[in-house]
């Protein structure tokens, strides 16, 4: 047995553990968040977050990696947080005078890497969509009809994205290092 061979023997644990990794990170700080919500949001009223938006990150934290772990709407789950990724790096980790604030730039980077691939490939073998799907004797792969899915949940995300950063800027949050008008 050739050694590709061999590694896909093992593909779709892999994607398990690849899905339950990345879930893990926004699970767990949405919980923390949620548990100490008054202090979630006086934190991030320092930073010149409103409440709202506020709540929004920590519910698509949670809901979004609960969908990623579960491997339930997948793709969407894994885009929604890969642009809340590249918007935290953008909108709160640029003074790169600071090694902490690149290392966490970077870091969101790489998440944001990761749930991309994550978008592209779905939720494998061993997930609540490959259950439902085998219980309708229909599985299938990614046709033309999600990709257009997914472009018109990716543009109307770009649109959310863009005006919670002009929301931001604003309020005076900082962006890449630029006060807020």
């Amino acid at each position: 047995m050739t050694v590709p061979a061999k590694i896909a023997r093992y593909a779709d644990l892999v994607m398990l553990l690849s899905r339950l990794l990345l879930a893990w990170i926004f699970l767990h700080e949405g919980f923390v968040l949620a548990r100490n919500i008054n202090g979630a949001i006086a934190a991030m009223a320092k930073l010149g977050v409103p409440t709202p938006y506020a709540l929004a990150g920590i519910a698509l934290q949670l809901c979004a990696g609960a969908m990623i772990a579960l491997g339930y709407h997948t793709r969407l789950g894994a885009l929604a947080l890969s642009l809340f990724c590249l918007m935290t790096a953008f909108c709160f980790h640029t003074p790169f005078g600071s090694q902490n604030e690149l290392l966490h730039f970077e870091k969101d980077l790489a998440i944001a890497g990761g749930m991309l691939a994550l978008v592209v490939v779905g939720a494998g073998k061993f997930s609540l969509e490959n259950l439902l799907a085998r219980s309708k004797k229909s599985t299938r792969r990614l046709d033309h009809a999600d990709m257009v899915v997914l472009v018109d949940g990716f543009m109307l995300m770009a649109i959310a994205i863009a005006t919670v950063i002009g929301a931001y800027v604003a309020f005076g949050v900082r962006i890449a290092g630029l006060p807020g008008l």
